[in-house]
């Protein structure tokens, strides 16, 4: 591009910089103060590049040298060497941006915001990458960065922040995201984030935040599921809409398609299930909604009661006291069955035996039991997992981590999840943990790392004790269980959770013998009882596994 003009002194006062300019700097800047000192010293080597303002007459356009007329202006010189030339709007445009764009040195957002420019000036995808020579694909995905969410962009401009190592890279893997899953997934893990991270391990986190669209169990192309949205396979946030965006996960060779609003996919999921519930409600006059494991979190995502399944057993549609039970989670969510409540006796019809009120309360018993072994279990695995050299283990855990606090774990509501979270001081009403450093000046990055890694077990392991394999780690380790048991403390939480299950008993069992007469006395007498640490309900001896010698009683304060 052959542009003319001549040289001559123009007052800097007449000098505005274009709007079309990428680069950011300010007075502040330490290479501003350097280059003023050289231009002080040495003078101007290289004069700006102006043209006649278009819209303001006597003025100049300011097309390149920003840096340099901020440099003059702040060593108090009242006027700059310049080339006055003449420049289509169009010139002026390719000058100031297409130009910046080939500079090494110039920072991602920066490029983010001088495709941008150009894309708003009618530039299409392909002009630009052949102007700065570069592919499409590298062009969109370098634009997408203008999209980062404020909070993204506040904590990558942070000094020492947890993401201002991140390279261009990184930042695109969560920019192509729509702005609300961006801060639902920085809400949830960026203090986890490690610098050693690479592109292709930060991928992997990212992808688990989003939903394959094969997994839903309803209708992509049933609009009306959720009244905030359309179909799933008309909605552009999904990774399909972007092919060039995520080409990792949507190109030639694969078809998953991906959801990337994790909030309206847990929106049609609740649409879809109480859709199928009224379905069963026009052809029976009951039906039980039941959780393959997660009875407490699902009664609080639905706001109604939700069993869990063990407490349910399958029957035929004649069997006394049969209902028809909806799976609300697992792969068969949304399919029907027969059943009625374990243990029930035909013969009872629809009164409880005493024998089926203690089996429900037993298995309450032990449901309460398991869910605190295991967060117990996953605090002192937790430590001792940092603590030791086993570096799979550690990689293990910090994956357990990430992944739940990124959005891929489901969150719980149960006591166990609420005293877990209390004993490693996190925020009582979210599930993340606290943005503001304050919070936690009087804890190390030891302990948040603990912290952390206690939440992202007890989450990837469901809140459950399983005896075996966890993604090829061994789950648990019986040292870690006896440690476990050892330590446990019975807290208020644990005992609080067994007012429907019998916690007078429990009271006895744990050795709580001066109590008041007045149930609500004895209880509350219950609920302050301190009961020494290594004291197990028989429940507790059996979730932790480690025998009855392990369970002892002892004698707890007032």
């Amino acid at each position: 591009m052959e542009i003319k003009g001549h040289l001559a002194r123009v007052p800097v006062a007449d000098i505005i910089p274009s709007e079309d300019n990428p680069r950011e700097f300010s007075e502040k800047d330490e290479s501003i103060k350097e280059l003023a000192e050289s231009i002080k010293g040495l003078g101007l080597l290289q004069p700006v590049l102006v043209r006649e303002h278009p819209q303001k007459k006597g003025k100049f356009d300011l097309r390149a040298g920003a840096r340099r007329l901020m440099a003059v202006k702040m060593n108090g010189e009242k006027d700059i060497l310049a080339i006055i030339a003449v420049m289509t709007d169009q010139q002026a445009l390719e000058v100031t941006v297409v130009e910046n764009l080939q500079r090494e040195d110039l920072k991602p957002l920066e490029e983010a915001k001088g495709i941008a420019i150009l894309k708003s000036k009618g530039w299409e995808i392909e002009a630009i990458a052949a102007h700065i020579g570069k592919s499409a694909s590298w062009v969109v995905r370098r634009a997408q960065l203008s999209n980062l969410s404020p909070k993204w962009l506040k904590e990558y401009n942070a000094k020492d922040s947890d993401v201002a190592w991140m390279s261009a890279a990184h930042l695109e893997l969560v920019a192509r995201l729509p702005e609300s899953s961006q801060d639902e997934f920085f809400e949830g893990w960026h203090f986890q984030i490690s610098e050693h991270m690479s592109i292709r391990d930060f991928n992997q986190l990212v992808a688990k935040f989003l939903r394959n669209l094969r997994e839903a169990k309803w209708d992509l192309n049933d609009a009306a599921l959720w009244k905030h949205a359309g179909a799933c396979i008309e909605c552009g946030k999904r990774s399909s809409a972007e092919s060039m965006l995520f080409e990792d996960l949507y190109g030639k060779e694969k078809n998953d398609d991906f959801c990337l609003d994790p909030v309206c996919w847990r929106a049609k999921e609740k649409g879809f299930l109480e859709k199928k519930k009224q379905e069963a409600l026009k052809k029976y006059s009951d039906v039980l909604l039941i959780s393959k494991g997660h009875a407490r979190q699902k009664t609080e995502e639905l706001g109604e009661p939700v069993k869990a399944d063990y407490q349910i057993e399958r029957c035929k549609k004649t069997d006394a006291g049969a209902k028809q039970c909806l799976l609300v989670d697992g792969a068969k969510a949304g399919t029907t069955y027969w059943g009625r409540p374990a243990s029930s006796s035909p013969a009872a019809g629809n009164k409880k035996s005493e024998g089926a009120v203690q089996s429900e309360l037993q298995m309450e018993r032990e449901q309460i039991a398991g869910e605190f072994a295991a967060a117990q279990t996953a605090m002192t695995w937790a430590r001792e997992i940092h603590n030791s050299n086993d570096k799979d283990a550690k990689r293990m855990m910090i994956a357990a981590s990430v992944h739940v606090l990124g959005g891929g774990g489901r969150m719980f509501n149960g006591s166990s999840f609420a005293w877990l979270r209390r004993t490693l001081f996190l925020d009582e009403d979210e599930f993340s943990i606290k943005e503001t450093e304050d919070i936690y000046a009087h804890k190390n990055i030891k302990e948040l790392t603990i912290a952390a890694g206690a939440l992202g077990i007890y989450q990837a392991t469901e809140g459950k004790l399983i005896v075996g394999k966890w993604d090829g780690y061994p789950f648990p380790p019986a040292d870690i269980l006896e440690m476990a048991a050892a330590d446990f403390v019975i807290s208020r939480d644990f005992l609080e959770a067994h007012r429907k299950a019998n916690i007078l008993q429990i009271g006895k069992e744990i050795g709580c013998e001066k109590i008041r007469q007045k149930k609500n006395e004895a209880i509350e007498d219950i609920l302050n009882y301190g009961a020494p640490a290594g004291t197990l309900t028989a429940e507790l001896i059996k979730a932790f596994g480690v025998g009855k010698e392990k369970g002892k009683k002892g004698k707890g304060k007032k």
